[in-house]
């Protein structure tokens, strides 16, 4: 996957990450992404909250501008 945003949090965080390509990119609601795990990996992991944060909704706006990501729904 190119892209995981994680609404779920606990064990879903790390086994969202895993699934991610290299260079793909996870967001996360109520998980707390494992950093570590991220860089062995090649992803970058974010942390969104209901105050949203200026510097990774700009990330996510040029993911979606540059028609880097395609969302998959599953």
């Amino acid at each position: 996957m190119d892209f995981v945003f994680d609404t779920v949090g606990g064990t879903i965080t790390n086994d969202s990450t895993k699934v991610l390509k290299k260079g793909g990119v996870l967001v996360t609601m109520n998980g707390q992404p494992d950093e570590k795990l991220a860089r062995e990996l090649g992803v970058s992991v974010l942390r969104q909250s209901t105050k949203n944060s200026q510097s990774n909704l700009e990330k996510v706006t040029k993911f979606v501008e540059s028609n880097s990501i395609h969302p998959v729904v599953h």
